[in-house]
């Protein structure tokens, strides 16, 4: 493959053991379900608590206070962790 996504698709198939004929059939739940399997349970856990944490500061339910850190530091990355949540 020449293409970009193709080499991609290609790489994804090997990496992950799907034949390149049943690429287009992955889906969400599949690929969630090839991470989750590779994560122990108190990582698994601990994420979910990241997770949990960071809705209730993005919500405005909760608040991070820092010196380091300015609210829009915080939004900032709050956002870039979300971008594709589970």
């Amino acid at each position: 493959m020449n293409s970009p996504s193709g080499r991609n698709a290609v790489f994804c198939c090997l990496r992950y053991h799907v034949a390149i004929d049943e690429f287009l059939l992955v889906t969400r739940r599949y690929i969630s379900s090839v991470v989750f399997s590779s994560v122990d349970d108190v990582a698994l856990n601990m994420a979910q608590l990241i997770l949990e944490l960071m809705a209730a500061v993005r919500s405005g339910a909760s608040r991070f206070s820092s010196d380091e850190f300015l609210s829009s530091d915080v939004s900032a990355m709050i956002e870039w962790c979300c971008l594709s949540p589970f």
